[in-house]
């Protein structure tokens, strides 16, 4: 979950009459990730993480002993699709397994 979605969350819990605490929330990031990887044939897990992103996802695939990462760049323009955004890229420095990077085919 990005901080904006966090945020635009946050702001939706605290109109609420009772505001979500932190297990709603991820819940809420795993459905979100649920939504985004739904079209998948292999077996996946959705798990919701709330905090940086790439240090999430590295803490997690460490504390799972992933076998690998997979991360997918949003889609960027033809130049842009040359290199990775800031969380694909520090995911990659930084993770203690391999990193496997797809880009996803526009419709």
């Amino acid at each position: 979950m990005t901080r904006s979605e966090f945020v635009d969350l946050g702001l939706t819990s605290a109109q609420a009459e009772k505001p979500k605490d932190m297990v709603e929330i991820r819940s809420a990031a795993a459905e979100m990730a649920e939504d985004a990887v739904s079209g998948l044939s292999v077996p996946y897990e959705t798990v919701g993480l709330v905090g940086d992103p790439a240090d999430e996802v590295t803490e997690y695939a460490d504390e799972q002993d992933a076998s690998y990462i997979v991360v997918s760049p949003r889609r960027r323009s033809r130049t842009g699709k040359m290199l990775f955004g800031s969380v694909a890229q520090s995911i990659l420095l930084n993770a203690s397994c391999p990193v496997v990077s797809t880009l996803v085919a526009q419709e």
